[in-house]
């Protein structure tokens, strides 16, 4: 696994165990349906190609799989983001998700993982839910 695979993994898992409550419950941003967040993926509203968000908390949110393949699931989710955080927030997703940012060398991508899995550490022991 590389580093990019290896951030990837650690983000998916914190932006989907963060959301979750002391059970594991976590609910799909695009039909709200609660379900263990271990059975839940982690869906980009901006593209993962964006690597100004790719690692984004604001971007990464639990989505049941047949959710994040549904054709529709875009529109489901700035639905949600719209209906939870409102206009500005999506709007300056949009806005952040059109900067171009170069891929991080090797020394951001270990800081970002760093990061990562202080996070997870914390998460995980604060809500037992590791």
């Amino acid at each position: 696994m590389n580093l990019i695979q290896l951030a990837d993994t650690l983000f998916s898992r914190y932006a989907r165990i963060s959301r979750a409550d002391k059970t594991g419950g976590a609910k799909c941003i695009c039909c709200g349906k609660p379900d263990h967040w271990s059975t839940l993926d982690c869906a980009h509203f901006v593209g993962r190609s964006c690597m100004a968000l790719r690692w984004s908390i604001d971007n990464g949110w639990p989505c049941h799989r047949t959710c994040h393949d549904a054709p529709e699931h875009l529109v489901k989710y700035e639905r949600a983001l719209l209906a939870a955080y409102g206009q500005d927030f999506v709007e300056d997703l949009k806005w952040r998700g059109k900067r171009y940012q170069k891929a991080p060398n090797e020394e951001e991508l270990t800081q970002i993982i760093n990061q990562l899995t202080f996070k997870l550490t914390v998460y995980a022991n604060k809500k037992s839910i590791g």
